[in-house]
């Protein structure tokens, strides 16, 4: 049984071995010990079924890491996986790690856990400790796992570097205003020829840098949309879902709202609250995101319905993953005394 799940995008593959290779020496454990996804013979087994196995995985390891990068921040399946695992209160919490500093603004929807920064060696070295303490190994000495650590160091530096990034977005623009440019340049040659070449060109020319000038425009803006896609996909996992029960019978129609703070009004509407209308089965689902909620806040929940008495309890919000296996929360009303 693994004891080691480290969740990642598969191209960032590379960086999760690295992960590996540096716990493994430094915990004296087996590479058989971690679970990646990407990694031939360390994942999902062939013709298995992907989901069941994964949350497998994650139910049994007692140490989940997850590699956020500007690559994995967009895919449901990691955020998926950190859902899961913040939902279960007998598990240790996800370790999230990001390449460098400047990423962690990819962790805003688990900005209050503490992150890990692949290119320090102190955050490295706590890792290892935290990691240790889940699956009950003592870590040996600095010097003896040193090189995996500074081969780990290199490898997120150089994967993630503001050069590499700079390169990656060049390549990009010539890939789509190659042809521009290059129309461009034998326009401005051509006007030596004749005045109309020189007009197109100088036309061309203006379209291009405006082209230049939408790109910089897109790519500033860049960590502002992967933010946005990020907590849209988080806020799939950030819910609270229940049934509504009168002597065992769902109750239809009843309004509930979820708050952070108690006596709002009935008729209220995000961010004071998040509301819903239980279905024939009884059933509610809320959006916690609507109203900023965070792991282990005490959310107020109240029900109210006709006939019956006004509803109202806290409850300590966890991250539930939509999974059959996570019970929702039941309220039984009461029936109303007739004067």
């Amino acid at each position: 049984m693994a004891r080691v799940f480290i969740s990642h995008a598969h191209s960032d593959e590379a960086l999760a071995r690295r992960i590996a290779v540096l716990l493994r020496d430094a915990l004296n454990v087996d590479p058989s010990d971690f679970f990646l996804s990407s990694q031939g013979g360390r994942g999902v087994a062939p013709a298995a079924n992907i989901r069941g196995e994964i949350f497998t995985a994650l139910s049994e390891v007692p140490a989940l890491i997850v590699l956020v990068t500007p690559q994995s921040a967009g895919r449901p399946w990691v955020w998926l996986e950190a859902g899961h695992r913040l939902g279960r209160p007998d598990r240790t919490n996800p370790i999230f790690v990001v390449p460098s500093e400047r990423y962690v603004t990819l962790l805003q929807p688990v900005a209050d856990l503490r992150c890990i920064c692949l290119d320090h060696d102190d955050d490295l070295i706590e890792m290892v400790n935290a990691v240790g303490a889940s699956v009950g190994k003592a870590p040996l000495a600095v010097l003896s796992y040193k090189p995996a650590l500074g081969e780990l160091v290199q490898a997120a530096k150089s994967a993630y570097s503001a050069g590499a990034e700079q390169r990656l977005r060049a390549m990009a623009w010539a890939r789509r205003y190659g042809v521009t440019v290059l129309v461009a340049i034998i326009a401005v040659t051509g006007a030596f020829y004749a005045r109309s070449l020189v007009e197109n060109a100088n036309q061309v020319a203006e379209d291009a840098l405006n082209e230049v000038a939408r790109l910089k425009t897109d790519l500033s803006g860049a960590n502002e949309v992967v933010n946005v896609e990020v907590s849209k996909t988080a806020a799939r996992y950030l819910q609270l879902k229940g049934v509504v029960k009168w002597q065992e019978k769902p109750v239809n129609g009843a309004h509930v709202i979820a708050s952070l703070q108690s006596n709002v009004p009935a008729d209220c509407e995000p961010p004071v609250c998040s509301h819903d209308d239980t279905t024939s089965a009884g059933e509610f689902l809320l959006d916690l995101t609507k109203i900023a909620a965070k792991k282990d806040d005490d959310i107020v929940l109240r029900v109210s319905a006709p006939e019956f008495e006004p509803f109202s309890k806290r409850v300590k919000l966890d991250v539930r993953a939509i999974d059959v296996s996570v019970p929702a929360h039941t309220v039984d009303l009461t029936r109303r005394r007739l004067p």
